[in-house]
């Protein structure tokens, strides 16, 4: 079982970051369950929000260009219907960059 984060550019200048696991097929539909990840920016330029489940979160900026920023989240543990846990670790993002331009007069993209 594999953590992994996964990050859509939007048009508007922010981003969504998501969460998913590497798993076999039918496992969350047997009663499993995982914990709300902490998340976190390596540079205050970008700003995290995750959603209500920790699963998501929406990456936004409006203050300065900055580049190889990370998004990180997690660890998060898996507890599965029989009460096994697993820890998994934590993920991050492949570096981004906030650079000029887009609606809002800066915008976040993957770090070329």
């Amino acid at each position: 079982m594999t953590l992994r984060m996964h990050v859509k550019y939007l048009d508007n200048g922010s981003a969504v970051a998501l969460l998913t696991l590497d798993m076999a097929v039918g496992w969350l539909i047997n009663g499993a369950s995982i914990s709300t990840p902490s998340w976190s920016s390596s540079n205050s330029a970008i700003q995290v929000s995750p959603a209500n489940d920790g699963l998501s979160a929406v990456l936004a900026t409006n203050s300065a260009t900055a580049n190889s920023v990370v998004v990180t989240a997690g660890p998060v543990t898996v507890t599965e219907a029989n009460g096994t846990t697993t820890l998994l670790a934590r993920v991050q993002s492949e570096p981004l960059e906030v650079v000029s331009g887009g609606p809002s007069g800066f915008q976040i993209l993957k770090q070329s």
